[in-house]
Parts: structure tokens; sequence; C-alpha cells
């Protein structure tokens, strides 16, 4: 019996560090673009009800004249070799459904050498109660933790009449019965 499952087992391993392979280079199509190199980029494209859409593209398709393009999907897209992203170290194009030329992401904003932020002040805004602590004026508690306060209080009381209780009746005891005390 447990020759059988180790057979399995072994006969097994290969296909699955196959797909184990397969689905680190980025799943099956990706794969076989990078094993045959094949040359290709990655667009994204949101719809009109701002769903993303991704896929791969071979470069073969990009017609080289000014601007280079390419049709894909019955929509024509332009290429801006100096706006683009990256998807495991290829070149990837962000596109709204209805518009021909990429989404700018290359914006001097969106460059983060160009203002150098000390990291010691992202520290202490982030460690800082000040904003949180401003958020709360005015906040109602919530009625869990005054329902939580409101017992607590109860049986704080039940207890010292308890404990209060316990000792008179003691004392009460002993005055009737002297010999049991």
């Amino acid at each position: 019996m447990v020759d059988t499952i180790w057979l399995i087992y072994l006969g097994m391993s290969p296909f699955v560090l196959g797909i184990l392979i397969v689905y680190k280079l980025g799943g099956p199509l990706e794969a076989y673009y990078r094993i045959a190199r094949i040359p290709y980029f990655a667009m994204t494209v949101f719809g009109p009800d701002g769903s993303e859409g991704f896929q791969l593209v071979r470069q073969e398709l990009i017609r080289r004249q000014s601007p280079p393009m390419f049709s894909i999907n019955g929509k024509t897209r332009q290429i801006d070799e100096s706006n683009h992203g990256y998807h495991h170290g290829r070149p990837k194009y962000y596109f709204n459904y209805d518009d021909m030329t990429s989404i700018p992401i290359n914006l001097p904003i969106l460059k983060w050498n160009s203002h150098k932020i000390n990291p010691s002040l992202i520290d202490a805004a982030w460690n800082d109660k000040f904003l949180e602590d401003l958020a709360k004026i005015g906040a109602k508690v919530p009625p869990l933790v005054t329902l939580l306060i409101v017992v607590l209080a109860i049986s704080l009381i039940a207890v010292v009449a308890g404990i209060a209780s316990t000792y008179y009746s003691h004392n009460a005891f002993c005055a009737v019965n002297p010999r049991a005390c």
C-alpha cells in the first residue's frame, strides 16, 4: 500500500512541479512567451464600468510608424515609449476603453526622486495621535461600552452588598448562638 502511494506521489511530482513553474512565470501564455523568448508587452484596459482587462500582446503587432501603434480587439492603440509601467520586467501600458493613447503614468508628481521626503517626518506623522484624537471629538460613545460600564457598576454594587451581608449575618448568628462562634 505504501509503495503504491509513493509511486503515485513520485509519478505526479513532475506535473505538479511543472504547473508551479508555469504559474511562477506568470501563467500559461506568459510562460510560453518567456520560455520561447517571444517579445511581448502587457496592457490593461479600463472598461466603461471601471473593470480592468489584462492582456499580453506580442510586439510583432506594433506597426512601426509615427507614432507606433497596434490594433487588437477591433481598437487601435498608440504606444508611447516614455510612458509605461512594468509587468515582470516587460513594458505595461494602461488604456481607457475608448481612448487610443495610453493613460499617462509618468507624471512629474508621481516621480519619487523629484522631491525626497525625510523618512523621520513620515514616521513622526504616522506615530502622531493628534489627528486620531481630533477625529474622536464629539463622537458618540458606542452603546455597548455604556452598557458594559453599567453592568460592571451593578456587579460591583452586588459584590459589595454580598460582602457586607456576609459580615453582618455572621455577627447576627454569633449574637443568637454564641456557642457556635
